[in-house]
């Protein structure tokens, strides 16, 4: 894994800047160490803006555990999960409010809001009831700048919900030790290549190699994202052959 140092330090070397101290100068220089610290974070959200609109935000998914408020009919998701800017997709919601450490707790059950009734789920699965007449908790959500998520029934004490879940960006790389792990080791060389293009458009230099070459690195992350997700994906089972032109 490449840390925010290291990255900076890899493209300075391709752009054949000195190095001071084994790091970028802070000042003084055409690209300082600041400079390149934003370059790379906004090579960061890129890389994971493109993951997402290619339809690769499974290979993004965080889980984080939060309180639910007793009585609340409903609730922020960016106060529930602790951030300041809305999921871009919920996968799964958990209650572990009794769950052991090591617990998967129970599944809710996502519903549209205008199939809550009398938020009572029918169709009870019995390994994840509730002991309470073994009925379910079903979720939704609504609104945005927060998106709000809601629960029915509304529960009458404080639940500890545990989500699966898209962050909107990804943690910024604010200290040299920290490290964009979210991103395969692999392709970490992007950030470098995507730092480099940008130092070279400030000095007005021909970036246009390094933008093509960023472009196709980018292409192989995409694609290898791709190829992990059809690879977990469910198995496909031929009853009959005949229907898909088998002999």
């Amino acid at each position: 894994m490449s840390t925010l140092l290291q990255l900076r330090v890899r493209a300075s070397q391709r752009l054949n800047q000195t190095l001071v101290s084994s790091d970028v100068p802070a000042a003084s220089v055409l690209w300082t160490r600041s400079e390149m610290n934003q370059w790379a974070n906004e090579a960061c959200e890129a890389i994971w803006s493109e993951i997402v609109e290619s339809g690769g935000a499974p290979a993004l998914v965080t889980v984080t555990d939060g309180t639910y408020t007793a009585s609340t009919l409903r609730m922020s998701l960016q106060t529930l999960l602790g951030v300041t800017d809305d999921p871009l997709e919920i996968l799964e919601v958990r209650d572990v409010t009794n769950a052991s450490a090591t617990g998967l707790g129970l599944t809710l059950t996502y519903k549209p809001h205008g199939n809550f009734n009398t938020g009572v789920s029918n169709d009870v699965d019995a390994a994840l009831a509730y002991r309470n007449n073994a009925t379910r908790r079903l979720w939704t959500w609504s609104g945005s700048n927060p998106m709000r998520i809601e629960l029915c029934p509304v529960p009458t004490t404080a639940l500890t919900l545990r989500v699966r879940y898209v962050p909107a960006v990804p943690a910024t790389l604010a200290l040299d030790a920290d490290v964009p792990s979210w991103l395969p080791t692999a392709h970490h060389n992007l950030i470098v290549q995507y730092i480099v293009v940008q130092a070279k458009q400030k000095e007005d230099s021909d970036f246009r190699p390094d933008w093509a070459l960023y472009q196709e690195k980018l292409q192989r992350l995409l694609e290898s994202i791709e190829d992990r997700q059809q690879q977990s994906s469910r198995g496909i089972y031929i009853t009959d052959p005949s229907e898909y032109g088998g002999p």
